[in-house]
């Protein structure tokens, strides 16, 4: 279409009702400035997914992105992150004196209906800290990881500990050498 803009695609609905939904400030913009910012975020995401039906599976919260992994009616996804992201720029705005859009348009989703998918999001979601750089090894504070390990967080990890088989088969695969696999990304 001459001088127009393209239509938004149509968002894909997941059979299974697993999503990974991700996001980037706009501009490449940093999101998250400390800690305190990135409790806010869990807090509301905990919240809002209580609301409206979900479970997290997996998260990592990155400088200037986020990726979630999580169960959701498909018919409450667009709700679940309208609110998640307008509730956190109001926010982000009021503490750091920002004006205008937090985040790059409106959130990616892609669904995540195999056993095999969700096995490769998972260990891509964790891998994210290290691969951006920001961090060396998987047990990153701010993503899911150690959640999976033990320690007491946002996601529910029983779902996704009984897809891999158990905790020794959840880390054997995450230490496996592997192709740099293609999952939904912030920047695409």
């Amino acid at each position: 279409i001459e001088g127009g803009s393209m239509p938004r695609t149509a968002r894909k609905q997941s059979g299974s009702s697993v999503y990974h939904i991700v996001n980037r400030g706009a501009g490449k913009q940093i999101i998250f400035e400390d800690d305190a910012d990135r409790a806010f975020f869990m807090k509301k995401l905990e919240a809002l997914l209580d609301e409206e039906g979900g479970t997290l599976l997996a998260w990592c919260l990155m400088g200037n992105h986020f990726h979630l992994l999580a169960t959701i009616p498909f018919e409450r996804l667009n709700e679940l992150m309208h609110r998640l992201q307008t509730s956190y720029a109001g926010y982000f705005n009021r503490v750091y004196g920002h004006v205008g859009a937090v985040f790059e348009g409106r959130f990616k989703s892609e669904p995540v209906e195999t056993d095999e998918y969700l096995m490769t999001v998972v260990r891509y979601i964790h891998e994210n800290p290290r691969k951006g750089g920001v961090y060396n090894g998987l047990d990153y504070s701010w993503s899911s990881y150690r959640e999976y390990c033990g320690k007491k967080g946002y996601a529910d990890t029983s779902f996704v500990l009984d897809v891999f088989g158990g905790l020794s088969q959840f880390k054997t695969f995450h230490d496996a050498q592997h192709q740099d696999e293609r999952c939904l990304e912030a920047r695409e």
